[in-house]
């Protein structure tokens, strides 16, 4: 923080687009085991939403369960990704201010993520998470 205003460490961010990959191809696995067949790469989106909101994926007229392979999914992911995040701020970590969640992955993991760092935060809307320099520009600092 410098003035009141957040100030980005860019070489501590990262991003969590890996684990929303790692989790649709668990989730692909997982429907592969269950049903035979792959699932294609254009339903990962809409399979990852729907076992969010807890509905069962309908293949064939059968409603396929992917919600514990969602769950192990998740923790593994998030374990995969704190320890990343953690390891490159290094010693800084305990002096960190707050830690901001921007885009899909804090959508999809941040209620876990919440518990592992401190001082969390989410940004109102996804752009932020592509928008490098966006909080530099906003409040005109350079």
């Amino acid at each position: 923080m410098k003035k009141g205003v957040p100030i980005p460490m860019l070489d501590a961010c990262g991003s969590i687009e890996a684990g929303i990959y790692l989790a649709q191809r668990s989730l692909a696995e997982g429907f592969e085991n269950k049903t035979g067949a792959p699932l294609p790469q254009r339903m990962y989106q809409r399979t990852m939403e729907l076992v969010r909101d807890s509905k069962p994926i309908t293949y064939k007229g059968q409603g396929i369960d992917l919600l514990p392979e969602w769950r192990q999914a998740q923790k593994e992911i998030v374990e995969t990704i704190s320890s990343n995040v953690l390891a490159s701020w290094g010693d800084r970590t305990g002096f960190l201010d707050m830690t901001v969640f921007a885009g899909g992955g804090s959508v999809w993991f941040g209620n876990i993520l919440d518990n592992v760092f401190s001082n969390t935060m989410f940004a109102g809307h996804g752009v932020f998470a592509n928008a490098v320099g966006y909080l530099l520009m906003a409040t005109g600092m350079k």
